[in-house]
């Protein structure tokens, strides 16, 4: 089992995606003709949750692609649609920051994102193998489907030794 082969299995229609090193193992936006789902790539994370949920809002079940700094780049769009006005999303985010992480630069991305998540209303789960991202994944169409809360499953640093 792939991590797009659970989106499609669970209807996912489409992936926006702000592409990392860590979830490029598993999409690969620079190679549309592998994938099994649309990809849209984006230049920056608002512009991601802002794609999202356009489609999202006109029927196709998408899925919001990004590294947890992601979220805190993106604060001011998911607060005016999640917050303000009910629009919500499903994001799958790289858990950046946690004990393993090789980069200098993502040491403290995970600092502040359970906090910012809590702040934003968003329903988290944490996945560590792909057996619990097919759950996951499951569990959160059910949560978005209900029009009340978006969800986000970080993937820690065990998920992709899997791959």
């Amino acid at each position: 089992m792939t991590l797009l082969k659970a989106l499609r299995d669970e209807g996912i229609e489409k992936i926006v995606i702000m592409p990392d090193s860590l979830i490029s193992k598993c999409i690969d936006p620079y190679q549309p003709e592998k994938q099994e789902i649309d990809c849209i790539q984006v230049l920056n994370e608002s512009e991601a949750v802002c794609i999202c949920s356009g489609l999202n809002l006109t029927g196709i079940c998408s899925v919001c692609v990004m590294e947890n700094s992601g979220i805190r780049s993106a604060c001011d769009i998911i607060s005016r649609f999640e917050l303000a006005h009910g629009i919500h999303n499903i994001f799958i985010l790289t858990n950046r920051g946690e004990v393993g992480e090789e980069n200098w630069w993502g040491i403290y991305h995970n600092e502040v994102t359970d906090e910012i998540l809590k702040t934003l209303q968003i329903k988290t789960i944490l996945v560590k193998t792909m057996n619990e991202f097919q759950r996951a994944i499951h569990n959160s169409i059910k949560t978005f489907k209900t029009e009340q809360a978006s969800v986000a499953i970080l993937l820690e640093y065990s998920f992709f030794k899997e791959i």
